[in-house]
């Protein structure tokens, strides 16, 4: 370039296209499928819950999946992971009148909430009969949990607590005392899905819904946006170095110093010196013929409008309405608006003298429509 500067484009481009590629990279990352993890509503495997899940989902229980620690009204944990400093905002949310259903067959998240379990294997996993709200036969599972001072019983199997309900603050915890039941394998067995059904509808009661099955103490958390994730390591050292690059660009294109000067307005002549350039060019071709049909057209499309009648009218009608309605000669309006050429004759003072007579007609129409 003339100044020895080099050209902004290529700076801009190598800025725009990292920025570009930084967060086409995190989005990318970020839209990539998680892994479905043992254990969780999602999990098809027989320790997982998706049968009780899909079960409810499709007789019409309101159910859903939530990714955080603590929300909603009515919330099912079931064979979570232990997670102590999350565990404080879900005791948090029970206190607050949250009521939390926990299959806890590691008896480790009861715990943290201030129920200490005993977790035990039973030799034999055969049919039980359900007292209580339902009659009914449950296939437990080996594994049971005992432990806590309920203050109701839900239902009992074999003589013992299969559900119990604990107060914490103003919400409750319902226990499940047998956790396999619910899941895949097992929920298929003796009268587990009605069991399950009953349960559903008996926390729901009192209780806007709905049933939210916690999958946060499994690992899964809510998606992070794009300005997340380019603000987390690793990627926030790329992103610190994209914003230092434009840093640098910026500094080393834009003014730094005063405002932003204007560019320089462009020179108009004038309206003299363009009359003179025309008077110039057409004393030059000599073709005054042309210069007045040019003139005659438009004052004749003027005139045309001004009485209401289209552009392209004929001419013989143009001078007829205007030699009716504003009491003009019609024998001036077809000398000037008909002919071909200067009416005056030929030569740059004929073509001044006929300009000056189509003006002075243009003149004696508009006093007429405009009297003031």
């Amino acid at each position: 370039m003339p100044d020895g500067r080099r050209p902004l484009s290529l700076w801009w481009a190598v800025s725009a296209a990292a920025v570009l590629g930084l967060v086409t990279l995190v989005t990318v990352l970020g839209a990539l499928r998680e892994p479905t993890r043992p254990g969780t509503s999602y999990d098809p495997s027989g320790r997982g819950f998706l049968a009780a899940y899909l079960l409810l989902d499709e007789l019409g229980y309101p159910v859903a999946r939530s990714r955080r620690a603590s929300g909603g009204d009515v919330r099912w944990l079931l064979a979570p992971e232990r997670s102590p400093r999350q565990v404080r905002a879900l005791a948090e949310w029970v206190r607050d009148g949250g009521r939390l259903v926990l299959a806890d067959p590691a008896g480790r998240v009861a715990g943290d909430l201030g129920l200490p379990l005993v977790v035990r294997r039973a030799a034999a996993d055969a049919d039980e009969e359900v007292t209580g709200p339902l009659r009914a036969s449950l296939r437990g599972g080996p594994t049971r949990v005992d432990g806590g001072s309920p203050v109701q019983v839900w239902a009992e199997v074999g003589g013992r607590p299969l559900v119990s309900v604990h107060r914490l603050g103003r919400g409750e915890v319902w226990l499940v005392h047998r956790p396999e039941f619910l899941t895949n394998r097992l929920l298929d067995e003796a009268d587990n899905g009605l069991v399950l059904c009953r349960l559903a509808e008996a926390t729901l009661a009192g209780r806007a819904g709905p049933i939210l099955f916690d999958e946060f103490f499994h690992g899964y958390r809510d998606r992070p946006g794009v300005t997340e994730l380019l603000l987390t390591p690793p990627t926030l050292w790329v992103t610190v170095q994209a914003l230092l690059l434009l840093a640098v660009v910026l500094w080393r294109n834009v003014p730094r110093f005063g405002a932003v000067r204007p560019l320089p307005a462009g020179s108009r002549r004038s309206r003299e010196e363009f009359l003179d350039a025309l008077a110039f060019l057409l004393a030059r071709r000599a073709d005054y013929g042309d210069g007045y049909r040019t003139a005659r057209d438009a004052l004749r499309r003027e005139l045309a409008g001004e009485l209401g009648l289209p552009a392209d009218s004929d001419p013989s009608l143009v001078v007829r309405q205007a030699a009716r309605y504003r009491g003009l000669s019609e024998e001036r309006l077809a000398r000037l608006l008909s002919a071909d050429g200067p009416p005056a004759g030929d030569g740059p003072q004929a073509f001044v003298a006929s300009l000056r007579e189509l003006e002075s007609l243009r003149h004696d129409f508009l006093a007429r429509t405009h009297p003031h």
